[in-house]
């Protein structure tokens, strides 16, 4: 008698980000098929999205890129004037980016426009985002405010691993805070 086993994720663990738990190829093997986005879009299995990508720091072309060890990138890119400029740059533009002023239908229902996310590359960074955004926006006339809000998680993926007390996080989507950094948990 055969027993297989198919292992379905939509985070797949690898090596280099494992930090001594399992990756799904140990534990599965060789990948049989990757079904992305933008098979599932095809599908109609999710709603159709776009990426707004505006790159904000630009490098000269004759500039050979060697490491420097003093160069700290994360204090470039959560610098307040960087954070400022592109949180006002989004509530710019954002109207037409989320064509806000065009209605559609769906289901027998009308909508206004489309929603947005906006990701970033860490909590501290998203946070930091967050009371930027909060500052800007209350700022801006009623009708132009946009309803914010912030969602995290301590997941598999991160860099360091939970071990509190010696409980670990191993459900990647768990509500459990305890990974989370103490100021992470207050916000």
């Amino acid at each position: 008698m055969f027993v297989y086993l198919f292992g379905f994720t939509g985070t797949p663990i690898f090596a280099q980000n494992a930090n001594g738990i399992e990756t799904k190829q140990s534990v599965f093997g060789e990948q049989l098929h990757t079904y992305s986005i933008i098979h599932a879009i095809r599908d109609k299995n999710v709603l159709p999205f776009r990426v707004a990508y505006i790159s904000t720091i630009k490098q000269k072309e004759d500039i050979e890129d060697k490491k420097v060890y003093a160069i700290n990138k994360d204090e470039l890119l959560l610098s307040n004037e960087r954070i400022q400029k592109i949180v006002s740059y989004i509530l710019e533009h954002f109207d037409v980016q989320t064509k806000r002023d065009k209605i559609y239908t769906s289901k027998d229902k009308s909508m206004k426009g489309f929603n947005s996310l906006f990701a970033t590359f860490s909590i501290e960074a998203a946070i930091a985002y967050y009371k930027e955004f909060k500052r800007q926006n209350e700022c801006l006339e009623k009708h132009k405010q946009l309803k914010i809000g912030l969602i995290y998680s301590f997941g598999a993926n991160e860099e360091a691993r939970a071990d509190i007390d010696g409980v670990g996080i191993d459900e990647e989507n768990s509500d459990e805070t305890i990974g989370l950094e103490k100021s992470q948990r207050d916000f």
